[in-house]
């Protein structure tokens, strides 16, 4: 099964300190407010000198610089310069600002799961790709997303164009092999993604607390009106 997405796909989140544009989320249906999705992949823009990115301590970030050239501070971790095409792996839970401006790819998994981020430049006469060990993870993602340029993506019989801007998602039995090449120009950033039932369980029991949380909300709001009445 595979997923594809043009920009009229994307969910747009705004923010007081810049925006993202929601490229994919895993399972269907999953929400980031809510923090109940296996595996999500944003663009973001941090506009903001000590932009604060949010906190997710059931997660796991890969954050890619697209564009820019910033500092993000690990408050008591670490600290790291990112210039354009160079990633930081960090810990959802840390306490992270953004300094200088940011155009950056974002990678977030939930914590058990496991997901790669690399940059490819790509040839006209095209390249077989070499994967990331799935570890014997039972299901298994690979993302194309091209940042400038356009390609083409072959893979068990099948083929997609992808042009600037778009998202291919592929999902793979994570005990089998998986195969593909590319042929385009331009640069593309890659992502492999591993998670097992038991994420999947984690995530359905997310969604289940959040419909909860919403559906008292709504009848909060009733009781309130009706006291009114």
């Amino acid at each position: 099964m595979n997923n594809f997405y043009r920009e009229e796909d994307f969910y747009i989140i705004s923010r007081p300190d810049g925006q993202a544009e929601e490229l994919a989320i895993f399972p269907q249906g999953a929400a980031y407010e809510e923090r109940n999705f296996v595996w999500r992949l944003s663009v973001s823009v941090f506009e903001q000198e000590g932009a604060a990115l949010d906190q997710l301590g059931e997660y796991d970030r890969v954050l890619l610089a697209l564009d820019g050239d910033t500092v993000l501070i690990h408050q008591g971790q670490r600290v790291i310069r990112l210039k354009a095409l160079e990633q930081d792996r960090f810990d959802g839970c840390f306490s992270t600002k953004s300094f200088g401006r940011i155009l950056g790819y974002n990678l977030m998994v939930r914590k058990g799961a496991a997901g790669y981020l690399d940059v490819l430049e790509m040839a006209e006469d095209g390249q077989s790709l070499e994967w990331e060990d799935s570890e014997g993870r039972d299901y298994a993602c690979y993302g194309f997303y091209f940042h400038q340029g356009h390609g083409v993506v072959n893979w068990g019989g099948q083929r997609q164009t992808v042009r600037s801007g778009e998202q291919l998602v592929i999902f793979c039995d994570g005990k089998e092999a998986f195969r593909a090449d590319v042929m385009g120009q331009g640069v593309l950033i890659r992502s492999q993604i591993f998670y097992d039932e038991a994420d999947l369980k984690k995530a359905a029991a997310g969604r289940q607390k959040g419909y909860g949380a919403r559906l008292k909300g709504i009848f909060r709001k009733l009781f309130r009106a009706n006291k009114k009445i």
